[in-house]
Formats: C-alpha cells, structure tokens, sequence
C-alpha cells in the first residue's frame, strides 16, 4: 500500500512539474486614449493565422479608471513565445470596433510596437514581439480614423 502512495505521489508530482509553463509580465504602455468611456479590449495573437481570422489566443478587458493624459499601462501575463497585440478603445463597450456607414471606425485602435498609417492593418510580423523570461514592455499608440 505504501507503494502505491508513493508511486502516485511521485507521478502527481511529474505531472504538476510537467503542466507549468513560466509565464512573464507584459506591460503595455498604451497612449493617445481620447477619454474615460467604454473599456480597453486587448487581444493576443500567436501567428498570423490567428490574426488574419480574427480568433485571438486571449483577450483581455480593462476598464479606463486609470488613465491619465489619455495614457495607461496595461499589465498581464504570457507564456515566452511570439506575439502581436492589437488594443480596441472600446468605448462602447460592445467588444467588437464600431463603424460609421460600415466602413469609417468610430474606435481607435493600436497595434504592439506599430505606428498605424491609414486604413491598412498590418502583417503580424510587423508588430510581433518576442516574451523571454524577463519583464517585457510594449508600446502601444491608439489611432482614431
């Protein structure tokens, strides 16, 4: 009996060692937010697969209480490996960007790392980014259209 309780504390503990991944903090550094309505959508991307299809790793939602000279840092967590991150300013909150006519973005949106020009959105590889295991900041800049 003593064995068997072993063995599974032995192979609990293979497990537990197994299902961890280090994760590292990211903090986003998001500017040029033109007021306190709605919320901050943040969504993360792996590849470009993901991106192009719109079907993000994770989102994230953080409200606007702490944004100051329309600034705020955003901190979560991710497992080392690529990613790009797009920010929706979601000011009403219906977690999707809002149009005007179908087509003029009433939202601003940002992209990690990436000055957004026009209309186009970027490939993933412009605004990838790479989570080692040390702290990791990303600028990011709201554009309203």
């Amino acid at each position: 009996m003593k064995i068997v309780g072993l063995l599974g504390l032995i192979t609990l503990g293979l497990f537990s060692f197994n299902s961890t991944s280090t994760e590292t903090s990211v903090v986003l550094k998001v500017r040029n937010i033109r007021n306190l309505k709605g919320q901050l959508q943040v969504a993360v991307f792996k590849n470009e697969e993901q991106f192009e299809g719109e079907q993000p790793e994770k989102t994230l939602y953080f409200n606007k209480t702490n944004v100051k000279e329309g600034k705020i840092n955003l901190a979560f967590n991710l497992a080392q490996g690529t990613y790009a991150v797009t920010v929706l300013d979601d000011e009403d909150k219906s977690k999707d960007m809002t149009f005007r006519f179908g087509v003029y973005p009433l939202e601003g949106v940002g992209f990690s790392g990436y000055k957004l020009e026009g209309m186009s959105k970027p490939d993933f590889n412009e605004f990838d980014f790479q989570v080692d295991d040390e702290k990791k900041y990303v600028d990011v800049a709201i554009h309203y259209f």
